[in-house]
């Protein structure tokens, strides 16, 4: 069984009939042979976190029955995603999770999920989390992804009410609160997700951004070392030029 088919398999919503005004689905609570914490792996002092916190995300921790014992030939694998807390043994499934107002585990992605933007490693699940966490109640669901394998961008792509979510509002939390380079060039609002066969989000059927209505425009003084290559005018640019071939000096 996969991470996640573990996770969500481990908890349970008592009435499906619950779910149809929800904008945000919940996956439960814990199945009573099952021992679930959401962690905080950031926090030392403060990384379990508690049910009545609703504005925090961490990583699933599953305990109790059917824990399986080893990644087959991978000890290393095992030992990373295996840890006893306060003498029992979980299971770190890399599922992103958050409680609602009723204690419910909320799925909002994976922790390990890797990008590469400009040589720089980024976990999406980091720039998701931080995107959920904008606009919580009004914001079920996030994808963040490369704008193709060739281009250095980010496109965010979130499923939510367009005519509840500002888009510049986002941008501008994300700026505050994640690296330069892991700031989204592009924030796409979609009602839901296309999917495949299999029921998983269909990557090659996502949108492509507009550029005009994404990225911020301004106009900047080339400086003196792109000046000898660009000669001395102002230019119009994009918030991020490395994928025109503006590559660090440093």
């Amino acid at each position: 069984m996969r991470e996640t088919s573990a996770a969500i398999g481990c908890e349970i919503k008592e009435s499906i009939d619950e779910l149809s005004n929800l904008s945000i689905l919940p996956i439960g609570y814990s199945l009573a042979e099952y021992h679930c914490l959401l962690m905080d792996e950031s926090n030392n002092d403060d990384r379990v976190i508690s049910s009545l916190d609703t504005n925090r995300i961490g990583q699933i921790y599953l305990a109790g029955a059917g824990l399986f014992q080893c990644y087959y030939n991978n000890p290393e694998l095992t030992s990373r995603t295996r840890i006893i807390i306060n003498n029992e043994e979980f299971f770190k499934t890399a599922d992103l999770a958050r409680y609602n107002a009723k204690s419910e585990f909320v799925h909002v992605g994976r922790i390990d999920s890797q990008i590469k933007i400009d040589d720089q490693r980024i976990e999406t699940a980091e720039v998701e989390k931080t995107i959920i966490a904008c606009c919580l109640n009004e914001i079920s669901n996030c994808l963040v992804t490369k704008l193709s394998q060739d281009e250095d961008l980010l496109v965010a792509y979130i499923i939510g009410d367009k005519s509840q979510l500002d888009t510049e509002l986002i941008r501008n939390y994300c700026k505050d609160h994640l690296c330069k380079h892991m700031v989204p060039s592009y924030f796409v609002v979609l009602d839901k997700f296309p999917l495949n066969a299999n029921g998983k989000v269909d990557r090659k059927q996502l949108p492509l951004p507009s550029l005009s209505t994404n990225v911020p425009m301004k106009f900047v003084k080339a400086d003196e070392l792109l000046s000898s290559v660009v000669s001395k005018f102002d230019v119009c640019l994009p918030d991020r030029t490395v994928s025109k071939g503006n590559f660090s000096c440093a």
